[in-house]
């Protein structure tokens, strides 16, 4: 596992996806009222393309550890942010490779199981 971990440079994607400062497309008040007036939708990271198809997060994505918030609510998911999308998308993957060693992350829900039992990232964006 700590192999894994070192291959794949996650502890060094980890550190370049919270150096990244996000464009802010909405303040978190209009990010929070998207939610609550149900103008949001969950989109599964392996689905996006943040470089040709950018979105707006609806909440604050928190990933343990460290417990830094790396993206709040309102912010853009764009090519500025792609380091962030990979960063996830590793983490994702490190779960499907080391079942049972989920970590959590604030603002990631994960997908119903599929035919493999494997789950997927989703996130909450607010629709267009």
């Amino acid at each position: 596992m700590h192999e894994y971990i070192r291959g794949r440079g996650l502890l060094e994607a980890m550190v370049r996806s919270s150096r990244i400062i996000p464009d802010r497309t909405l303040i978190p008040a209009d990010a929070y009222r998207a939610i609550v007036k149900k103008n949001v939708e969950f989109v599964r990271l392996d689905a996006l393309d943040p470089v040709r198809n950018p979105r707006t997060t609806a909440v604050m994505v928190v990933p343990y550890p460290p417990g830094i918030p790396i993206m709040m609510g309102g912010e853009e998911l764009n090519e500025k942010t792609l380091p962030i999308v990979q960063y996830l998308l590793a983490r994702q993957d490190f779960e499907h490779r080391f079942p049972g060693y989920a970590g959590d992350i604030h603002g990631i829900d994960r997908s119903e199981p599929d035919q493999d039992g494997k789950q997927y990232y989703e996130m909450m964006l607010v629709k267009r």
